[in-house]
């Protein structure tokens, strides 16, 4: 257009000066038949545009129906070719060596090409009851779970196991066809890009194309989830520490075995409370030793104030004796006085 244009110019510029061989109507002239081709190659332009608009809307609505019509068949073959299942593990046990068992599963778990998703610990281990726990979400390959599980079992006592497995397959094999059919679109979209000429063309193929790439990311991240999860199953196990192992419930014993679990574990449990009684004993024994300490001296000093103040009334009790043996001194000496006297006038003749 502006190529034109400047040709217009120029032509105009060059009938002026030659103002004998051309007259103002014949430049006239020139200047509307160059705009009339002017206008037909902007139709042109348009009419090519619109042209690819129609042939992304064909291209995509045949995409669409051939996807249909095959996406049936695609779903059956890659079934039959294998199914996609998520296999996950709840696992709970009870263990006496609580940090052997978790040294234990660290090591199962990097020789079996897996990891450690999370892990907490609970509790400590000072003191004699076992009141430490820990919970872990191991993911292992699938095909090696079942060997996880039977390392857990055979080192701890089992209190509650079950399982499940969820078919992702058709969901999987879905999500797969639509984006291959997205990834056809955005061939062809690119192709029409390059063809397109108008600016409306243009905006309208990148709209469309930056949403079937957003579509196509979404897709794959979708499908790079489920690749993990059937690739990996999911274990979740809860340890805890104990001293005395729960019985295993399931199995049905008779009285007399019944009987002999039953005395079996009060006496273990008997012997296990003098054990923590002497353990207790032991780890008080830097406080039981001070508590004796500081009773010795309270008894010290209370008896040290009991004698004071024994003695104190000692010495009151023999001054009040003196004075009264005192006081009662004279009354004795009239008496013998008295007694002499008379013992004397009887023996006067």
């Amino acid at each position: 257009m502006k190529k034109r244009l400047l040709c217009v110019l120029g032509l105009a510029l060059l009938l002026t000066g030659c103002g004998s061989s051309y007259d103002s109507s014949a430049s006239n002239k020139a200047v509307q038949t160059m705009a009339a081709s002017d206008m037909m190659t902007e139709e042109a332009v348009d009419n090519a545009a619109s042209e690819d608009v129609y042939e992304y809307d064909a291209v995509a609505q045949s995409s669409g129906d051939s996807s249909g019509a095959t996406t049936a068949e695609n779903v059956q073959k890659q079934v039959e070719q294998g199914r996609k299942l998520i296999r996950r593990m709840d696992i709970g046990v009870e263990t006496q060596s609580f940090d052997k068992l978790l040294s234990q599963i660290d090591k199962k778990v990097a020789e079996l090409g897996g990891y450690i998703e999370s892990s907490n610990t609970y509790g400590s281990s000072y003191g004699y009851e076992g009141n430490r726990s820990a919970d872990y979400t191991v993911r292992v390959p699938a095909d090696k779970m079942d060997e996880m599980v039977t390392m857990v079992s055979e080192n701890a006592n089992v209190t509650r196991k079950s399982e499940s497995t969820d078919d992702v397959t058709l969901s999987y094999v879905d999500t797969k066809s639509r984006k291959e059919t997205l990834e056809v679109e955005q061939e062809r979209l690119m192709a029409l890009m390059e063809k397109a000429e108008s600016v409306d063309a243009i905006i309208a193929l990148e709209t469309r194309l930056t949403e079937v790439r957003y579509q196509i990311q979404s897709m794959e991240s979708q499908l790079r989830t489920y690749d993990n999860q059937v690739d990996y199953a999911t274990i979740h196990l809860s340890v805890e520490e104990v001293t005395i192992y729960t019985p295993d419930t399931q199995e049905p014993k008779s009285d007399l075995q019944r009987m002999t679990d039953g005395f079996v574990t009060s006496v273990k449990r008997v012997l296990q409370g003098i054990k923590n009684f002497l353990i207790d004993v032991v780890i008080a024994l830097p406080y039981l030793l001070i508590w004796a300490l500081i009773i010795a001296v309270i008894v010290l000093v209370i008896r040290t104030i009991v004698k004071k103040s024994k003695k104190k009334r000692e010495r009151k009790l023999a001054q009040k004796l003196e004075k009264f043996q005192k006081q009662n001194e004279q009354p004795d000496a009239a008496g013998q006085i008295k007694k002499q006297e008379e013992e004397t006038d009887k023996k006067e003749p």
